[in-house]
């Protein structure tokens, strides 16, 4: 049957902030559903994820939402959702403040909007 991946290509997989290096392998499954052997194991070290803390600043007048990030936002990108599954890097954040980011949702649509942030 179909893998834990099914037919997206990739699988998103989130681990304990704790885990420090990532041990992974893959195996090639046939149309019949048959497994090859597994590729040789790898390992992939895991940084720590920087700290950032998202906030709304502000409503501009043309209809923008601003969002504010504290902490370590160098190179940070604001994400947006309006399902909490599919997400988009929608603009970069700039520094404003020692420390403070923004950065500017500019098509805000009617309902739900969620926002997250990646380096």
């Amino acid at each position: 049957r179909r893998g834990n991946a099914d037919a997206t290509g990739f699988l998103r997989i989130r681990v304990p902030e704790s885990v420090t290096t990532l041990f992974w392998s893959v195996q090639a499954v046939d149309a019949g559903f048959l497994g090859g052997p597994w590729a040789p194991e790898q390992t992939l070290p895991l940084n720590p994820p920087a700290s950032l803390s998202l906030s709304l600043s502000r409503f501009e007048a043309d209809g923008s939402v601003v969002i504010r990030a504290t902490g370590e936002g160098a190179n940070a990108r604001l994400l947006v959702s309006e399902d909490l599954k599919v997400w988009n890097e929608i603009a970069p954040f700039q520094q404003v403040a020692p420390g403070v980011f923004e950065a500017r949702d500019s098509r805000p649509k009617t309902g739900a909007r969620f926002y997250g942030a990646t380096q």
